[in-house]
Formats: C-alpha cells, sequence, structure tokens
C-alpha cells in the first residue's frame, strides 16, 4: 500500500476515535458537574442546619429555609440520577 492511502486509513481511525472519545468526556463531564453541584447544595443544608441548632431554638422562618435547602439537596440528586429535571 501507499503512504497516502495508509495515512488515510489512520487519519479516519483517529478522527473516529476522537469523536467516541470527545462523547464520552462530555458525558463525564457533565456528571461531574452534577456531582459538584450535589455537594454544594448538601454542604449548603448542612451548614444551615448547624446555624438554626446553634442557639437550641427553632423559628418557623428557619424550618422554611431548611426546607429550601432540603429541596435544593433533593432536586440535585434527581438531576443526577435522572435525564431531565424540571424546576418549578
Amino acid at each position: 500500500m501507499e503512504l497516502d492511502v495508509i495515512l488515510g486509513i489512520v487519519s479516519a481511525v483517529l478522527f473516529v476515535l476522537s469523536t467516541v472519545l470527545g462523547a464520552f468526556w462530555k458525558k463525564g463531564k457533565d456528571k461531574l458537574a452534577k456531582i459538584a453541584n450535589l455537594v454544594k447544595q448538601t454542604s449548603e443544608l448542612i451548614d444551615k442546619a448547624n446555624e438554626v441548632l446553634e442557639d437550641n431554638t427553632v423559628t418557623t422562618e428557619e424550618v422554611q429555609a431548611l426546607q429550601k435547602e432540603l429541596n435544593d439537596v433533593k432536586l440535585a440528586w434527581k438531576a443526577l440520577f435522572e435525564k431531565e429535571v424540571v424546576v418549578a
């Protein structure tokens, strides 16, 4: 075989390989961003819970703030494992 044919085949194989690996990279990168968001939301929930429990009294506003943080964690968890999440 001639050098041009061999280089053409190698180029085609590298093109297909880079396309496939690029798709996997994008999928992995998206998943990593979702994991980072879940960790962030969970950290915010823990911080808020610590803040609420510092004075040994819990007000209605603090309970509502905790519920909001918990809902954020639930949405982040769903986003990690579901195909599509609709945020209301």
